[in-house]
């Protein structure tokens, strides 16, 4: 097939097309692209204007759950709205951008057959060819582009893993399932996909969920437990709306921080079908353990037929699914634990050797992906040929009853949307008045803390004949627990005082990639009155500091 108007993509980080008219803040464009993808990964578009991105980006069905956007051909459309994503951004947007999904990853070997924008009604075709790229290994060919038409759409690369006997894997696959818990949410899940409705599918995790060990995130088992989903319950539909929200090195604690922005504000409602994964990633004993039953109770809280799912993921250490077992138990949800299939394979093979299961220490290979995926569906597929449960309310107790979450909240800067204060906390940010734009990118995601405070020292070039001020974050609020989530790397040291004494510090570059950290205050049963103050240590008051997240319970 010849295409004489198309746009083939080598290589590139990404590109963007000018749109026929600037768009005001709140202006509504609808975006169809229509190609073909002749890899295995995809593209966010977003807004944009000359100086800086305009909007936080809609996904593209690859990323967002639709079952078009795979090897072959593909038609998505999007509806994106211009949102000020900065304050010294232009309150106007005149250009749609296409970016890669996950960070130091290019655009490659796909053909766009056409974009066309809708605004006000009116259909316009763009020109691929006054595509602006940017990179610098960009690789492009624009017109008479040649390539063997398809009709294999959703295209499945994947098998049953492993050479193993077929009594052996169905062995692991089974003892994998840990509790079916009461299954009235999943049977209303199941049958959600089957009529056509809309399914909000969210996988909350570290970096196993966000895809880590494969080369994409399509290879991961988030994504391939949507895929197979969809195909054993509603074949050819597209109804299971995917929302990822894994990022490495976090655990439960953080992604109850995460879970407002990420989860609930990004899909625009709470989540149907909900995976927690933290439990390689969670010690016992701690936060986090905490923030597991936390993020339950916040899921079945907001949404009475959300099924969730615990999903404990394997590692040559162990895990900490004894701890949540119990906790999992106590609300009646299903449980799944990738460390019980693996630890019944009946010595059929080395689980050390790279890229069996493992490709490193606790990072899964694609096949390892790949049973994990099965042993989810294994989950279902059991339920659904059950009797259904009646329906189990929200237990009035916690589980963990010494030391909960209960009545967390996260304190936000006045320009989050919708910001409406911080109820009963007297807040002041000190020197911490900037944002900062590049907190850790999990491969799915483009901003993780996307509401943070940060304080640029004295590197950057507009500042540096201007002495750094160190003027302390206030905070007065009454609560009986404290989390901070600050910036690892090119940060200084910060120090956090509560009631005027120095508690601990935040070491702000202790890591070697741009990951997240947090930090546990004040752990008491009784919620009392506190001022905490986070200031930058001395010796390190030139030094930038970003604070990306707070949360407390009282």
């Amino acid at each position: 097939m010849n295409l004489s108007d198309a746009l083939y993509v080598h290589v590139t980080d990404g590109f963007s097309l000018s749109l026929p008219e600037k768009l005001s803040i709140g202006k509504s464009v609808s975006v169809k692209v229509s190609g073909v993808n002749l890899s295995y990964t995809g593209f966010q578009v977003y807004l944009s204007s000359d100086f800086e991105q305009m909007s936080t980006p809609k996904y593209t069905e690859f990323m967002a759950g639709g079952d078009t956007f795979t090897y072959g051909d593909f038609d998505i459309e999007m509806n994106l709205t211009v949102q000020n994503f900065t304050n010294q951004d232009p309150d106007f947007a005149n250009k749609v951008t296409f970016l890669m999904p996950k960070y130091s990853l290019k655009m490659m070997e796909v053909i766009f057959k056409s974009v066309t924008v809708t605004i006000d009604r009116k259909e316009t075709k763009l020109d691929l060819s006054q595509a602006a790229f940017w990179g610098p290994e960009v690789k492009k060919e624009f017109g008479n582009i040649s390539y063997t038409e398809t009709t294999e759409k959703n295209y499945d690369i994947y098998s049953r893993p492993f050479n193993v006997k077929d009594e052996t894997y169905a062995k692991m696959i089974s003892a994998s399932l840990v509790s079916k818990g009461n299954n009235f949410r999943m049977k209303k899940v199941i049958e959600k996909i089957r009529s056509g409705k809309p399914v909000h599918y969210t996988p909350l995790g570290g970096s196993i969920t966000e895809g880590g060990g494969p080369a994409s995130f399509r290879d991961g088992y988030a994504y391939q437990f949507y895929k197979k989903l969809q195909a054993k319950y509603n074949a050819g539909g597209s109804n299971i709306i995917m929302n990822p929200c894994g990022l490495g090195g976090t655990g439960s604690a953080e992604g109850l921080m995460r879970y407002p922005q990420n989860v609930i504000e990004r899909a625009g409602c709470a989540p149907d079908l909900l995976i927690i994964e933290f439990a390689v990633n969670d010690e016992a004993g701690t936060e986090n353990i905490r923030g597991f039953e936390q993020l339950i109770r916040t899921a079945l809280s907001a949404n009475p037929e959300c099924a969730v799912i615990g999903l404990y993921s394997a590692a040559p250490y162990q895990n900490s699914q004894k701890e949540k077992i119990p906790v999992g138990e106590h609300y009646g949800i299903q449980q799944v634990s990738i460390q019980n299939a693996v630890d019944n394979n009946n010595g059929e093979f080395d689980m050390g050797t790279d890229s069996v299961f493992y490709v490193d220490y606790v990072h899964p290979s694609t096949m390892g992906h790949t049973i994990m995926a099965d042993c989810l569906m294994n989950l279902v597929d059991s339920i659904d040929s059950d009797k259904e449960d009646n329906a189990i309310a929200v237990p009035e107790n916690y589980k963990i009853t010494d030391s909960s979450f209960c009545g967390f909240k996260q304190i936000l800067p006045a320009y989050a949307p919708g910001f409406n204060g911080n109820p009963g906390v007297v807040f002041k940010a000190g020197s911490f008045t900037d944002r900062d734009f590049e907190p850790q990118h999990p491969a799915n995601d483009l901003i993780s803390y996307p509401y943070n405070w940060m304080r640029p020292g004295r590197q950057r070039e507009d500042l540096k004949d201007i002495p750094a001020e160190n003027e302390a974050m206030r905070l007065e609020l009454t609560c009986k627990n404290l989390l901070i989530i600050y910036k690892g790397t090119g940060c200084g040291t910060a120090e956090v005082l509560i009631d005027g004494v120095v508690a601990d510090t935040l070491n702000g570059n202790k890591e070697s990639w741009n990951t997240s950290n947090f930090k546990s205050f004040i752990k008491e049963n009784t919620a009392k009155r506190h001022v905490i103050e986070i200031r930058m240590a001395s010796g390190d008051e030139d030094k930038p500091f970003t604070i990306e997240a707070i949360g407390y319970s009282d």
